[in-house]
Formats: structure tokens, C-alpha cells, sequence
């Protein structure tokens, strides 16, 4: 298992599903602040889009829910070890309103959630905003 600098490409190829295929893009990840977790395949990528000097929006996707049960520690840690060198005022992560245990990992690092964001995601389903403010 290793952490590897996000490569273009790296999140598409990691998502199976077509429809998603279809609208998800790379063009916003800067892989200054952008990793990819590979065992065998790529597991997960993560990091942060810039949205403006001082504010971040931390995403995280994981091939399949038991590997991120799986890699959950090990995803924390490289979390923890980039938010400590990333200078931001704010960090802000939008969260499936239905997974329990992303609101725990979001939890354990330090972020709090703010509130509903109704009719988010692609498929309408409600968010979580969570924000981490120094």
C-alpha cells in the first residue's frame, strides 16, 4: 500500500459507475494538493480543491464502502498529516447525508457539521456540510 501524487485520471479511473463516468471531471484538481492510495489498484483519492486563498473544499473518493472500512485508519492519518501542512482558514467537505460512518471520519478530523444542503448530490440526495475553522 502506498500514497501516490494524484496522476490525471486517477478518479475516473476509479469510478465504475458510466452515469458517474459521465460527469466527473479532474479539471478542478490541482495534484499539489491531490493523492491516490494504491494496493494492487487504486483504493481512493483525495485532497482538496482550492476555492480561494485560505479555503479548501476536501474531497475523498473510495472504490468501494468495505475499502473504506478497510483503509479507513490509514486514510485519516494521510488526512491528518496534510490538513497540518495545508495553510487554510477554512476546510469545508459536502457529505452523503446517509452514511454514518463518513460523519464519523469527518468527526475524527476535526470538522463540524454546519448543516442541510438539500437536493445536493447528483442524484438530488441531501448533504452534510462539515467545516473545519481555524
Amino acid at each position: 500500500m502506498e500514497f501516490r501524487n494524484y496522476a490525471a485520471g486517477d478518479l475516473v479511473e476509479l469510478i465504475k459507475d458510466a452515469t458517474l463516468r459521465l460527469i466527473v471531471s479532474d479539471k478542478h484538481i490541482d495534484s499539489k494538493f491531490a493523492w491516490t492510495l494504491y494496493d494492487k489498484r487504486i483504493i481512493a483519492c483525495g485532497g482538496f480543491i482550492p476555492m480561494w486563498p485560505g479555503v479548501f473544499e476536501a474531497w475523498l473518493c473510495v472504490d468501494t464502502y468495505e475499502d473504506f472500512l478497510s483503509y479507513k485508519i490509514c486514510l485519516i492519518k494521510k488526512f491528518r498529516k496534510e490538513i497540518d501542512n495545508l495553510d487554510y482558514h477554512r476546510l469545508q467537505a459536502a457529505v452523503d447525508i446517509c452514511t454514518v460512518n463518513h460523519h464519523k471520519f469527518m468527526n475524527l478530523l476535526g470538522f463540524h457539521c454546519e448543516g442541510i444542503m438539500q437536493k445536493y448530490g447528483v442524484d438530488k440526495q441531501d448533504h452534510l456540510m462539515y467545516a473545519k475553522v481555524k
